[in-house]
């Protein structure tokens, strides 16, 4: 039959399909245990880019592989930065632009 298991083997709860809730994490939590692993999974990963480039340098015949994060390859990083709110007197001109605008398209018939 293969490498299946034998008909008296008992299975993990995992693969009849039973969740252990009391062990089970939040979504929360579960949201940044994920976020934590994908940016170790980064970090090897600009790790290893670094070190193909380093390789290529020295005329050694290595490529990058064709599964690694471009941000990695690059050696990139996202930063967010916090919006800057436009001054009050350029956000003002804008609104009144795009009302000037608005009304020209209104008032002008057959206008594009």
């Amino acid at each position: 039959m293969g490498g299946g298991r034998s008909s008296g083997e008992a299975g993990t709860g995992w693969d009849r399909g039973e969740a252990d809730d009391k062990a089970a994490l939040s979504h929360e939590a579960r949201q940044k245990a994920e976020a934590e692993v994908m940016g170790d999974r980064l970090t090897v990963e600009r790790d290893e880019g670094a070190l193909v480039w380093q390789a290529q340098a020295q005329h050694l015949p290595v490529e990058h592989r064709a599964g690694i994060s471009p941000l990695a390859l690059l050696g990139l990083r996202l930063v967010t930065a916090p919006r800057a709110d436009p001054p009050p007197k350029v956000a003002g001109a804008c609104l009144q632009h795009r009302r000037r605008a608005a009304l020209n398209r209104i008032v002008q018939p057959g206008g594009g």
